[in-house]
C-alpha cells in the first residue's frame, strides 16, 4: 500500500490526528518528509456522487487540524461533484474557492451541515484552528457523454496564526 518512499495512503501506519476524539482516518494522502520525522503535506479527495458537497466541511476542518498540529507545509482539498450544485452554490460549495473564515463563522454559517456530519460519526474535533483560509488552485469542467456535467475543484488550505477554538461535543465553547 506504499505509493513511494514518502507518499502514504489513507490510514498510513503511525499517523495520528491530535485534537480529534474517536477514530478518524488521516488525510487520503500523507506526504512524509524524506529522511526525517514529520510531514510535508496532506491531500483529501472527495467524490460527491450526489449533492454532498457539505461533507467537505469535515474534510476542511480535518486538514486544518492536521496542518496546524504537524506544522506541515501544504494541505489540499480536491473535490469532484456534479456541475449543478457548484453552479447554484450548494451547501458548502463556497468553501472550495478563495476564502477566509474564522472557525466560529464556519460552525455558525454551516450549522445544519455540521449537525448532519456529527450524527454520521462518533468522532469529532476537540479543537480547531481559529482561522482557516482556502485558495482556489483549479476548477476544471468535466463533460460526460452520457451523464450530467461535473466539475473538479482543488483548493490549498492555510491556517494563519496559532490560535485555536476549543470544542465540546463538536461545537465551539463560548
Amino acid at each position: 500500500m506504499r505509493l513511494g518512499p514518502v507518499v502514504l495512503p489513507e490510514g498510513a501506519k503511525g499517523f495520528k490526528l491530535a485534537d480529534w476524539s474517536g477514530r478518524v482516518f488521516g488525510p487520503d494522502v500523507v506526504i512524509a518528509r524524506a529522511g526525517q520525522a514529520g510531514y510535508l503535506g496532506f491531500a483529501e479527495c472527495k467524490w460527491c456522487r450526489e449533492d454532498k458537497i457539505y461533507e467537505t466541511l469535515w474534510d476542511l476542518l480535518k486538514l486544518a487540524v492536521a496542518l496546524a498540529r504537524t506544522h506541515a507545509e501544504h494541505a489540499y482539498l480536491i473535490v469532484g461533484a456534479p456541475a449543478e450544485p457548484w453552479g447554484r452554490g450548494g451547501l458548502c460549495a463556497e468553501l472550495i474557492a478563495d476564502g477566509a473564515w474564522t472557525a466560529r463563522e464556519l460552525f455558525e454559517h454551516y450549522r445544519r451541515a455540521w449537525q448532519w456530519l456529527l450524527k454520521a460519526t462518533r468522532a469529532c474535533p476537540d479543537r480547531v484552528p481559529a482561522a482557516i483560509e482556502t485558495a482556489l488552485l483549479a476548477a476544471v469542467p468535466m463533460h460526460l457523454a452520457d451523464a450530467p456535467d461535473w466539475e473538479l475543484r482543488a483548493v490549498r488550505i492555510g491556517v494563519p496564526g496559532d490560535e485555536w477554538v476549543a470544542l465540546a461535543d463538536g461545537w465551539p465553547v463560548p
